[in-house]
């Protein structure tokens, strides 16, 4: 009981992309969020939009793409909130850099307060050229002229945080961690595919990137 009621302290029920989903390199993304808050909150959220170019580097494989404050400078009222973050497409260097445009990477959104991360939806992306021919046997030199991005289905994840309460962690059987013998902190989570709603069939596996992980900085490393 203890472990629900504070995960539903506040929580995002819904991510729509409204631009970017299937789009050209270059184009940017829009995405429309809303924000359920159960009880009012002392503090602003913090929503950061990353991609991930190479998920085995910690240090210079993330970029953040935007970042914003969400709620009343300071504080979050109860109650519904919508909001729109939008984010600048990632530059061409940083496809490069990731091995190129047809290599695998990902985006992903995250939802932070009081430097704790609480929400994550993570998204893989592609770009494929528009013919069967130029996908088969692509150029050595990327032709962005022919290229399109793709979205993936996102994969959603919520953690357990304190939020206004005291600075300890409870581990998903709603106990203090620490209190039996001191393991590390951890988060609960719920985990959706294909749904950034909590409501669908949970998943405790997944990529570490669309998964996150728990840190005390507001930034999860894959």
């Amino acid at each position: 009981v203890a472990v629900a009621a504070r995960m539903a302290v506040c929580r995002v029920t819904k991510v729509e992309v409204l631009v970017g989903g299937t789009a050209a390199p270059d184009e940017g993304f829009s995405f429309k969020i809303t924000l359920d808050v159960a009880e009012a909150l002392k503090e602003d959220a913090m929503f950061r939009c990353m991609y991930v170019s190479d998920a085995d580097d910690d240090a210079e494989g993330e970029e953040e793409l935007e970042s914003m404050d969400v709620g009343n400078e300071p504080g979050l009222p109860q109650g519904i909130m919508e909001f729109m973050l939008g984010a600048p497409a990632p530059p061409r260097c940083l496809l490069e850099k990731g091995g190129g445009p047809l290599e695998a990477a990902g985006l992903y959104i995250s939802g932070i307060y009081r430097g704790k991360e609480f929400f994550r939806v993570g998204y893989f992306t592609r770009h494929q050229y528009d013919s069967e021919e130029l996908q088969e046997n692509p150029p050595e030199t990327a032709d962005w002229s022919r290229l399109t991005r793709v979205l993936s289905e996102p994969i959603t994840t919520h953690f357990l945080i304190p939020w206004d309460g005291p600075e300890k962690m409870l581990n998903p059987e709603g106990e203090e961690d620490g209190a039996t013998g001191g393991g590390e902190e951890r988060p609960a989570i719920w985990q959706s595919r294909g749904s950034t709603g909590p409501d669908n069939d949970e998943e405790r596996g997944g990529t570490d990137f669309l998964r996150g992980r728990s840190r005390s900085r507001s930034r999860s490393p894959l």
